[in-house]
């Protein structure tokens, strides 16, 4: 009799910080950002995320953040994308999380071995369309060879998401929008990340495909740069290759 090789439960988080915005046109713009990462991370591209493996906080107080980090979760893996108003200081990235309170990213230590941050610092007053991609995962009939393409399962996406985690060695992954003393507009970083994300994930070729955050980085880069006129350059900081996206078939 053959045996199923037994794999460790693989513990993930999610946790998404709107900061304060500064009128409420932005804080309806930035709980439409937020839930543009959440519908992201849920999909079978962004990691198969279920709801309790993700946390969202709006304006919290540090207090929050330091209690929810003190829970021990044992967390594996985790994502922390911060969206809102944010700059530059003695070499520091800084950003306001609520109306009184302005941290450094870094502060943020979620004590785990492995761990991607995203930093959408937004500086504008107004963002001039909503982000919108097709996030409907059809079925399509992809032929090649007379074998007919299909996509994969929620359970595969997870499979492939967790192995490209434990590929990995320990490590610390910073994603900005921009550049020091540059300014992020109109969202140009977190459009260019996902959509080129979902992109990537629906292309027929690709068989079972991981694209790590530093791959998916490079054409980020190279598109929100063109689309600012080089005023906007998107940065990584770390090295480690942890998954980000994962194709549709």
């Amino acid at each position: 009799m053959r045996h199923r090789r037994k794999f460790a439960v693989m513990k993930r988080q999610i946790l998404i910080i709107t900061g304060h915005p500064h009128n409420e046109t932005q804080k309806a713009q930035l709980h439409i950002v937020g839930k543009y990462y959440n519908d992201y991370f849920k999909s079978n591209t962004g990691g198969a995320y279920e709801d309790a493996e993700i946390t969202n906080l709006e304006t919290p107080k540090v207090k929050e953040i330091q209690d929810l980090l003190k829970e021990d979760k044992k967390i594996d893996f985790a994502v922390l994308v911060l969206i809102g108003h944010g700059a530059t200081q003695e070499g520091k990235q800084l950003f306001q999380i609520n109306v009184d309170e302005i941290i450094n990213p870094g502060q943020i230590e979620l004590t785990l071995k492995k761990q991607l941050v995203v930093v959408e610092s937004c500086r504008v007053t107004a963002i001039s369309d909503h982000p919108v991609v097709d996030v409907t995962d059809k079925i399509a009939s992809f032929k090649d060879g007379g074998k007919i393409k299909f996509p994969i399962s929620k359970a595969k996406s997870k499979e492939l998401y967790n192995a490209g985690i434990e590929r990995c060695n320990d490590g610390l992954v910073v994603c900005f929008a921009c550049d020091e003393d540059e300014k992020a507009s109109k969202l140009h970083f977190t459009k260019a990340l996902i959509e080129m994300s979902k992109n990537w994930s629906a292309n027929p070729q690709l068989d079972s495909a991981v694209a790590s955050i530093q791959g998916i980085m490079v054409p980020v880069a190279e598109h929100v740069k063109k689309e600012s006129n080089n005023k906007q350059s998107p940065q990584i900081l770390g090295t480690e290759k942890f998954p980000f996206a994962i194709s549709r078939y």
